[in-house]
């Protein structure tokens, strides 16, 4: 619940803020620096919303080959700007290395939390962290150690010269809660091992009191989705026709609202799943596409849509929710529904999803 909440305020945030970077191209750079910071502190919030929802198991999933080096490289300018100023950082990345599978999102908070902690394991007066990716044959005896069947992994490894921990520590660092920070929340390495379980993964910690910690995470390589690339759709999506938003939370409906006609769509509202169905009922045809929130007093998203299909059964319908895709859908039919969209998002990747949904032949999408 915490969760979901938290995701519709940062809607506003992230969304309002993405929109007016957009349409700021001649203004002051302050004042898209400023803004900027606004979408990084947003991200950043959301970041730890998905740390809840993985340790509650109802963690947002997308799947696609993940090369490890190049996810570290990606991260090199957020993990400069996290670590203490006396930290030196020493990469040892591998070249070509097989993909994981996984969702990217994931692995980039699994590197960022290892990394933050060697930093911090550092103190005031500084040290070495050093990162190494590489490829892992793991043999039964091995593999046991880990968790894993025999097998062929991708290796990431995050070492610093700092604290280090004794053996009372260390058993229960991935206990959720558990931090010996005093501004701690306990969530970071909890969530860690579980996004490496979730990718059939496993995790080992070398560590002594004096003599630094070692994290060695190894994830079972995607030898088929070697020559994959994911490619990120950057287009400016300029959009026409005419969608019912349908959400109960009024800064997220007033934000999405200013989102949709600011790259041409026409927008009609409603505050909940009854008053949605009504405006639907009043002109099934006239509407392109439906963006259904799915807890809404009254009636909630899926029994809106339902009513909705009786009406017009080819509707094309976008879920939205703070929730992950198989909890926020689970009692939705198991077809009609054309998209979900994960709050909180930013401007353009709302308007690329209802754009797509828009231009599909079919509106089904299991």
């Amino acid at each position: 619940g915490i969760a979901h909440d938290f995701n519709n305020l940062l809607t506003g945030i992230i969304g309002n803020a993405s929109l007016v970077m957009d349409t700021l191209e001649s203004s002051p750079e302050v004042s898209q620096n400023c803004l900027r910071q606004v979408v990084e502190a947003g991200q950043r919030a959301a970041s730890l919303t998905r740390q809840l929802l993985a340790y509650a198991g109802h963690g947002q999933v997308h799947c696609q080959p993940v090369e490890l080096s190049a996810a570290v490289e990606g991260l090199l300018p957020l993990i400069h700007t996290s670590l203490p100023v006396k930290a030196e950082i020493s990469l040892d990345l591998a070249k070509n290395q097989p993909p994981i599978q996984a969702d990217r999102s994931q692995i980039e908070q699994v590197i960022m939390n290892l990394v933050i902690n060697a930093g911090e394991a550092l103190g005031e007066g500084g040290g070495r962290i050093t990162v190494h990716t590489g490829m892992e044959g793991l043999t039964t005896p091995r593999a046991a150690s880990y968790g894993v069947p025999p097998g062929h992994y991708a290796c990431l490894e995050v070492a610093d010269d700092g604290c280090g921990m004794d053996e009372a520590t260390r058993s229960k660092i991935f206990e959720p809660f558990f931090t010996t920070k005093f501004t701690g929340r306990g969530l970071g390495l909890a969530a860690v091992d579980g996004i490496v379980r979730t990718c059939k993964g496993g995790i080992k910690v070398e560590s002594r009191p004096g003599m630094g910690t070692r994290f060695t995470v190894l994830f079972p390589v995607n030898e088929q989705a070697a020559g994959e690339r994911p490619v990120r759709d950057t287009t400016t999506p300029e959009g026409r026709g005419v969608v019912l938003v349908a959400e109960d939370e009024a800064v997220v409906r007033a934000t999405v609202e200013a989102i949709l006609r600011r790259f041409g769509f026409t927008v009609i509202s409603a505050v909940n799943g009854r008053e949605a169905v009504e405006r639907f009922a009043a002109a099934p045809n006239a509407v392109d596409a439906v963006l259904l929130d799915v807890k809404m007093p009254e009636m909630n998203g899926h029994e809106a849509l339902k009513e909705m299909k009786r009406i017009r059964p080819d509707v094309k319908v976008l879920v939205s929710s703070g929730y992950s895709e198989s909890a926020a859908l689970r009692d939705f039919p198991s077809e009609g529904v054309a998209a979900f969209v994960q709050k909180p998002y930013q401007a353009a990747e709302l308007a690329r999803a209802v754009k797509a949904v828009i231009g599909k032949a079919d509106g089904t999408r299991r």
